[in-house]
């Protein structure tokens, strides 16, 4: 749970645009302790999920685990297309590449950004699938 204690937190911050701005993240951080402290390390879990339930609403639009969980599998998926060079020149990922993989081979045939939080995994499984076989045929 530490690891992710403030995913949530930094998330929201992100959609304010406001993740990188120091002084403006101390700022509301001291708004909802009261001027105790103005590290977000220092607030209680009470002081945390209200700073939390202040920036859902500041953000307007509900914000959800799931599209952070979303977000790690694609990422997830992302650095295995690094590792199989499914990349341009200048190292960026050739999305046209992966998205032609993904319609024509991907076990759901359709674009990324269309794969639901369930089906994420077994895609995730079926790209680590062909690393494993791209590494094999590697080593041999």
């Amino acid at each position: 749970m530490a690891s992710n204690k403030y995913a949530l937190t930094y998330y929201l911050l992100g959609r304010l645009k406001i993740a990188n701005d120091v002084d403006s993240r101390k700022e509301i951080v001291r708004s909802v302790c009261n001027g105790r402290t103005e590290r977000l390390s220092e607030l209680d879990p009470i002081e945390l999920h209200e700073l939390n339930e202040h920036l859902k609403r500041l953000s307007a639009a509900p914000a959800d685990l799931d599209e952070l969980k979303i977000k790690r599998q694609r990422r997830k998926f992302f650095s295995i297309c690094h590792l199989l060079n499914w990349e341009h020149n200048d190292g960026k990922l050739n999305y046209e590449t992966i998205n032609n993989w993904l319609i024509k081979f991907g076990y759901l045939h359709k674009p990324l950004n269309d794969y639901s939080l369930k089906e994420l995994p077994q895609l995730i499984t079926q790209i680590e699938s062909i690393k494993r076989k791209d590494y094999e045929k590697g080593k041999n």
